[in-house]
């Protein structure tokens, strides 16, 4: 099955949306491995909508660079590199990349018939 989505850079208004798509993605694939009042925590998506509003607007982050992949006027994936910490050379390191769990499960019932 093809997808087709759009790629592009993160913007600040994108925060709420990078949060639900961050703690949906952390609820699926950590449980079991992170405490369940870690992730149950109602508080978890505020918490992560204030880490990508930083992490799209304070200068402490303007070395990073942040993308979202969206489908159907849909955020539907996220991801973050930066500067590799202990090299001086301009190379980036991906510190996230997150899809939509709801987008994997719809691909992969299609691709199940």
């Amino acid at each position: 099955m093809t997808i087709n989505f759009e790629v592009r850079s993160a913007e600040p208004a994108d925060a709420f949306s990078m949060a639900r798509v961050h703690v949906d993605t952390w609820r699926e694939t950590y449980r079991g491995l992170m405490d369940d009042e870690v992730l149950d925590d109602p508080a978890l998506p505020s918490w992560r909508e204030k880490f990508w509003t930083a992490a799209l607007t304070d200068s402490r982050y303007q070395q990073n660079n942040a993308a979202v992949a969206i489908h159907e006027d849909n955020l539907i994936g996220i991801a973050m590199s930066g500067p590799v910490s202990d090299s001086d050379e301009k190379t980036q390191e991906l510190f996230v990349l997150y899809t939509d769990i709801r987008m994997v499960r719809s691909i992969q019932a299609v691709d199940a018939r």
